[in-house]
């Protein structure tokens, strides 16, 4: 009976992952809709809580048992949801340098001076000139 518990209960954590694993997705593109980032860093946090609650459950004694098949799909549920929740947030990191490379480019005299169809120019005062 003790090996049922085990597995009922370490079903019951990957659930919790699973559903912090979704509210982080969530949140990450709620903050970039909403301008709320630090939405996303709370429930990062949170993310952080459940799985270090899910190690300390896998740390326990391993089961005689083999593991259920309904345990090992939540187990590769988790690891799906972890290599989505990380491609989702390598596009947007990746999304905004490139938005703020566009914005702040390397040589903005250059690329700005582009933009007006001639170099910009240091006047005298020092001023920028078109």
């Amino acid at each position: 009976m003790q090996t049922a518990r085990h597995w009922d209960e370490l079903s019951a954590q990957l659930e919790a992952v699973l559903s912090a694993l979704e509210s982080t997705r969530a949140a990450a593109l709620a903050g970039v809709a909403d301008g709320d980032p630090d939405a996303f860093a709370r429930q990062c946090g949170a993310l952080a809580e459940a799985m270090a609650a899910l190690a300390r459950q896998t740390a326990r004694p391993p089961s005689t048992e083999p593991m259920p098949a309904t345990v090992r799909a939540q187990v590769e549920q988790v690891q799906a949801a972890l290599d989505g929740l990380h491609e989702q947030t390598a596009r947007l990191s990746a999304s905004t340098q490139r938005a703020l490379s566009l914005l702040f480019p390397a040589d903005p005299l250059k690329a700005y001076g582009r933009l007006g169809g001639r170099g910009p120019s240091l006047g005298g005062s020092g001023y920028l000139k078109a």
